[in-house]
């Protein structure tokens, strides 16, 4: 066989003293930072209005997209919306849930608006994080504010809830089911003299979907970090089961979860594979805190088993 010469940048082809060399040549190396491999997994509800149907994994690229495949205001949206905003370059997929099939119960908060104004000013009216505002005039009664502040709301397609308006008296309804819309704050203002604006009511949700039901559709793919809207007990030992499942010594596929929470829930869990983000009184719902940590950490973080 004939024998070849291989060439060194470094090494003196005259070298007569035996041995074994070796040298780099990074002639060829990048010349940039490496792609982040990290692959993101949502898991949240989504609304009829979507065009993707529950538990079949999707990856999503942007904000509008999230409100077409899963339906506008959605907690699946939301939560896109928050990671992407967090993390534009993000990895991301989205494994959605319909609301639980058997007698769930919507988020129900009313909003009480009393008149007549005797001043002009301002009512702002905050849902979670973000804020609406809307300008009163002296003598403008308690249906004509509610009207417009429903006019108001109605602009916004990302709104988790349904608005309904009856004589100054604005019913908020949850769009998706459960108790995720319970993380979302209700706050109001009013500096017009004469008007009042109280939280005079409130249906919590309850019954949530069942997060295995999810996991078990991407069982068999790789997600190196994974966001959940639901902070219950059960949910979360399904999130445990399965990233000890997939990251354990046979699967050997590393993976964490990602949760937040401004509730006692913390002091339950005890996982090495799952981050509770604790960020009592921030404005953000539980659930956007969750997707917008886990897309920022996804940028440099090595995820071990």
């Amino acid at each position: 066989m004939a024998s070849k010469n291989i060439t060194f940048d470094s090494i003196p082809a005259s070298i007569r003293k035996p041995g074994k060399y070796f040298e780099f040549n990074t002639k060829l190396a990048v010349r940039t930072l490496p792609a982040n491999a990290q692959k993101m997994l949502i898991i949240a509800q989504r609304l009829a209005a979507g065009s993707v149907a529950e538990a079949i994994a999707t990856k999503v690229f942007s904000d509008a997209e999230a409100a077409a495949y899963f339906g506008n205001g959605s907690i699946a949206h939301l939560m896109v919306r928050a990671a992407i905003k967090a993390n534009p370059y993000l990895d991301l997929t989205v494994c959605a849930l319909d609301d639980f099939a058997t007698s769930p119960v919507a988020r129900v908060h009313t909003l009480a608006i009393t008149g007549p104004a005797t001043g002009s000013g301002v009512l702002s009216l905050s849902v979670g994080n973000v804020r609406y505002q809307i300008g009163i005039t002296s003598t403008d009664t308690a249906t004509i504010i509610g009207d417009a502040l429903k006019a108001a709301l109605d602009n916004d397609p990302a709104l988790p809830f349904t608005v309904v308006h009856t004589t100054g008296s604005l019913a908020f309804t949850a769009k998706n089911k459960g108790t995720v819309a319970n993380q979302i704050d209700f706050e109001a203002a009013v500096t017009a003299t004469g008007v009042t604006a109280a939280f005079t009511a409130t249906t919590a949700g309850s019954v949530d979907p069942t997060l295995a039901t999810a996991l078990a559709a991407v069982v068999g793919e790789q997600y190196d970090i994974i966001a959940v809207p639901f902070i219950d007990a059960t949910s979360y030992a399904a999130l445990k089961t399965h990233l000890d499942l997939v990251s354990g010594p046979m699967e050997q596929r590393p993976g964490i979860g990602v949760i937040a929470d401004d509730d006692a829930l913390g002091a339950t869990i005890n996982s090495g594979r799952i981050l509770l983000a604790y960020l009592r009184g921030t404005k953000s719902p539980a659930y956007e805190i969750a997707a917008a940590i886990a897309a920022v950490w996804s940028l440099d973080i090595y995820v071990c088993s």
